[in-house]
């Protein structure tokens, strides 16, 4: 939790070099697809696991997906909305840069 709050502060901040942000996306999907790997990989081995999978088993199925399906429904939602805030961001940056050109030229 640490790490992810002070990687949002840096990111607010201004502080990460400018070069670094086009890595940002796909090392974070990598190391999301590393950690749920090394997850699934540890759920698996685990002989408590295996020895209430029977029991388990179909509830176990049902949460999984309904999980998924709300992990999946949620970003559908969300990041159309961020996107556009994000853009309309930048076009408030931009006409700001603008106006405050144009006053220097003035």
């Amino acid at each position: 939790m640490m790490a992810a709050l002070l990687g949002a502060i840096i990111g607010w901040r201004g502080l990460l070099p400018n070069r670094w942000t086009s890595y940002i996306p796909k090392l974070s999907r990598g190391f999301l697809l590393l950690m749920l790997f090394a997850l699934g990989a540890r759920v698996g081995a685990s002989p408590e696991v295996q020895a209430h999978l029977a029991s388990l088993g179909f509830r176990a199925l049902v949460i999984s997906l309904a999980t998924i399906l709300g992990s999946v429904l949620v970003t559908a939602i969300t990041a159309p909305l961020l996107r556009r805030r994000s853009f309309q961001s930048a076009d408030t940056n931009a006409d700001a840069a603008m106006a405050m050109s144009n006053l220097s030229q003035d």
